[in-house]
């Protein structure tokens, strides 16, 4: 129906899935917050009233807000979050669930919804995308229900609790949302560690404290150069313990002070 706005289109177009888990909540100036979820292998739509997350502890103002951000005014009834994943994608994270990595994507849409998107390693080392959720903004709130309602709600708390590790950026908000949702029984399990994603653990500190000068010499450029593939390694080649510490002892002798730089028999150091 060309007169349904981009959301409620959203919305009729995931009803006629069969083969998608999703939860999403609605606000409404006279009543609130209203959460509607289809879980996998129900072919039916549960409805419940202010019961989740952003219901329980949004105040007015960031309601406010997120009707601003989002262009949409005055309009009696908004999309506030819509969270999806479709059944194989659901069976790989209940598969492989030890390893997640969150991230958000920008510009995707036109009312400029930030696009989370949870990704997984299969036991191929290969990556595959497990949750998708659109959030009204990056808040502390709106990451909180991504993590703490949505995810579980989809996947299962029985799959969150087996989660041995998440990797982010280092935005506070998000930060502080997986913090909380730790500290919460039916959300992240507390036992969970965060890492900083390789970028910014690595390629960005790199790019803005190690980059070569102009003026540097060539044997300063090669070994910088050495020191930033070996370390590269580390996350995209290396598949065991011992690889790792073998690795970086020969990493330790090629930077030791005493020796110098010198040219290198392999990159890796064990092949």
């Amino acid at each position: 129906n060309p007169s349904y706005s981009a959301a409620e289109r959203l919305i009729q177009l995931f009803r006629t899935y069969v083969d998608v888990s999703y939860i999403y909540v609605k606000h409404q100036m006279e009543s609130g917050f209203v959460t509607y979820r289809k879980q996998r292998g129900s072919s039916q739509q549960l409805i419940e009233v202010n019961v989740d997350e952003i219901g329980q502890a949004t105040t007015s103002d960031e309601i406010a807000l997120w009707r601003k951000e989002l262009k949409l005014g005055d309009t009696n009834e908004i999309l506030v979050a819509f969270a999806w994943s479709h059944n194989d994608e659901t069976r790989k994270l209940t598969m492989f669930p030890e390893f997640i990595a969150v991230d958000l994507t920008f510009g995707i849409n036109r009312q400029k919804r930030p696009l989370l998107v949870i990704s997984g390693i299969d036991g191929d080392n290969k990556s595959f995308t497990g949750f998708r959720c659109f959030m009204p903004s990056k808040t502390k709130q709106a990451y909180k229900w991504a993590l703490h309602v949505a995810l579980p709600s989809i996947v299962g708390q029985a799959s969150i609790d087996q989660m041995r590790c998440i990797s982010t950026d280092n935005e506070d908000a998000l930060l502080q949302a997986i913090e909380e949702s730790r500290q919460l029984y039916g959300g992240l399990p507390n036992s969970i560690k965060h890492r900083l994603d390789f970028y910014h653990l690595f390629i960005q500190p790199w790019n803005q404290f190690c980059s070569a000068p102009s003026y540097a010499s060539h044997e300063l450029i090669s070994a910088l150069g050495t020191i930033k593939e070996w370390v590269y390694s580390w996350a995209t080649t290396l598949e065991s313990e011992g690889e790792f510490h073998h690795s970086l002892q020969a990493y330790s002798n090629y930077f030791d002070c005493s020796t110098g730089y010198r040219e290198l028999p392999s990159l890796h150091g064990y092949e």
